[in-house]
């Protein structure tokens, strides 16, 4: 036959010594949650004091913008805009919409981005390239920068080895 009643000596089938361990371990438990939390906290910031990262983790955004605009000063459509951080080598293409107009934020980026990183803007599309670039400036959530395209033309120099005598050819082409 099983009783309900609590034998002797202990309070809800557990011993005095049991309750005061149980006790300790939420006190334990409780005070490392909390370091553990803090120790998040800290390592989540920055290590190069950039500010650029959040509390959480995330990254904060930092948007590159701008428009690219033929020589003739028109608009440029549907031109292909690499953005690349010189830093970490990451990159991010994008495309100019009607307005010539194009934007990306850096927090997306693999290796995203840090205050001081150098950041190189090219813009290319038949016959035309251009570049610009900037510094991130993390004081500020975007900057504008703005690629004017040039008409793309190539110089090739080839030097061929014949026996003793070198033949220097110098090949000049425009890239349509």
């Amino acid at each position: 036959m099983v009783s309900d009643t609590p034998l002797p000596g202990l309070v809800n089938g557990l011993g005095g010594s049991q309750i005061k361990r149980r006790k300790n371990n939420f006190a334990l438990i409780s005070f490392l949650t909390i370091i553990v939390g803090i120790l998040i906290a800290v390592s989540s910031y920055s290590a190069e004091g950039s500010g650029s990262t959040s509390i959480a983790g995330q990254q904060q955004p930092y948007v590159v913008y701008g428009y690219v605009y033929y020589p003739n000063g028109t608009p440029a459509q549907n031109v292909t805009v690499n953005i690349t951080n010189a830093r970490t080598g990451s990159w991010i293409i994008n495309y100019t919409n009607e307005d010539g107009y194009y934007q990306v934020n850096l927090a997306n980026m693999n290796g995203g981005y840090a205050d001081g990183d150098l950041i190189y803007i090219n813009a290319t599309v038949t016959q035309y390239w251009g570049s610009n670039t900037t510094v991130v400036n993390t004081s500020i959530a975007a900057v504008e920068v703005d690629v004017y395209l040039k008409e793309s033309v190539s110089e090739t120099y080839s030097i061929l080895f014949l026996g003793a005598m070198t033949i220097i050819v110098f090949i000049k082409e425009v890239i349509w």
